[in-house]
């Protein structure tokens, strides 16, 4: 095989557009988000919301003024302050396994994109096993992202649901633009390994 084929392109163009974004989604703090329905006292309206990401958990509290509160601890330490995260104090193993799942995801996912751009630019690697080594790596990217955030879906609604005062009507959470664009970075990366499949038969 000597030349670029629209097959590989493509490929190439959707592992890169999923890296970049499975990349923003891994490192910034919003991959959950909830917020408390705003109380007053006389004049003053507050509003808390609290922002859950693989990293770091945040809390904000605006006072629709001067005041506002921003404060984030790392979700790497063992002991989080109940103010800043009230699903929970103590970072669970299901948080802890999302973590590794999404790290282990991220190794995978940077190896598979540079062997993919070389695969479509470099002409002395474009042979079979190559292309079968790059394959594995893309499908193992995939799949641990995909995992991750399955698990972290499922994990989070089940506390938010379970914890006493969060799971009303007056009160809203959902999962956020992080983890959008953590499963779309793994989906993006699924699909470049599906096009990239079927350069295997130019071979």
């Amino acid at each position: 095989m000597g030349e670029v084929t629209s097959t590989s392109l493509t490929s190439c163009l959707c592992m890169l557009l999923g890296t970049a974004c499975f990349g923003v989604g891994f490192f910034i703090s919003y991959w959950f988000d909830f917020r408390y329905r705003p109380y007053g006292i006389g004049s003053t309206v507050h509003e808390d919301r609290y922002f859950y990401g693989l990293w770091q958990i945040c809390h904000e509290r605006s006072n629709k003024g001067p005041g506002d509160v921003f404060e984030c601890s790392s979700a790497i330490e063992s002991h989080i302050e109940p103010y800043i995260s009230p699903l929970f104090t103590v970072v669970p193993d299901w948080y802890r396994a999302v973590q590794a799942l999404e790290a282990i995801g991220l190794i995978l996912t940077a190896t598979g994109a540079l062997c993919v751009l070389l695969f479509t630019c470099v002409k002395r690697l474009q042979f079979p096993k190559f292309l079968y080594s790059t394959l594995v790596l893309c499908s193992l990217a995939a799949l641990f992202i995909i995992i991750g955030v399955g698990l972290f879906a499922g994990m989070v609604m089940d506390r938010t649901e379970r914890t006493s005062g969060i799971a009303t009507d007056k009160n809203k959470y959902n999962l956020s633009w992080g983890y959008a664009f953590t499963t779309g970075g793994g989906i993006l990366i699924a699909i470049a390994t599906i096009v990239l499949g079927f350069e295997a038969r130019n071979l």
